[in-house]
């Protein structure tokens, strides 16, 4: 799980505006011939949700479409938008 959670990963890290359901993920990020069940993709995606990694939202068909989670909920710090010095 851990190898198909690195390659979504490093996947959103090269395309950050990327946004795509369970089924286009496994179909179109993920290289290689032999492709993962979409169990797997969906446990993987948990996984980096977890870690605050990705981020899901639903779609009116009960789906979701997952994509880089915002800046502020991967444990790093937004950049500070205070004017003081």
């Amino acid at each position: 799980m851990e190898t198909l959670a690195r390659e979504i990963g490093a996947y959103v890290a090269t395309h950050p505006s990327a946004a795509d359901t369970v089924e286009s993920i496994a179909r179109w990020w993920l290289a290689g011939s032999q492709k993962p069940s979409l169990t797997r993709v969906e446990a993987a995606l948990d996984l980096l949700a977890n870690r605050g990694l990705v981020a899901r939202f639903p779609l009116p068909d009960g789906r979701f479409v997952y994509q880089r989670a915002p800046r502020g909920l991967t444990g790093h710090s937004a950049p500070s938008t205070d004017q003081r010095e």
